[in-house]
């Protein structure tokens, strides 16, 4: 099951990045509107690395169990 979440994780990730980039292009220079997407991306990618790194340390400490 936690293969299951990093997929669905992953895509969520993807879709809210390509989201956030139709966003970014869209914005026709308004500062507001580029702040809002590219935080949108970072937030995304830092989302994908927390699941990833959750899902490594608990396989970690099962491992060792």
């Amino acid at each position: 099951i936690a293969g299951l979440a990093i997929v669905v994780a992953a895509a969520l990730a993807l879709l809210i990045i390509t989201i956030a980039g139709f966003r970014y292009v869209a914005s026709a220079g308004d500062p507001q509107a580029t702040a809002g997407a590219k935080n949108a991306i970072v937030y995304a990618i830092v989302g994908l690395l927390v699941a990833i790194f959750a899902e490594a340390l608990v396989s970690f400490v099962a491992g060792n169990l």
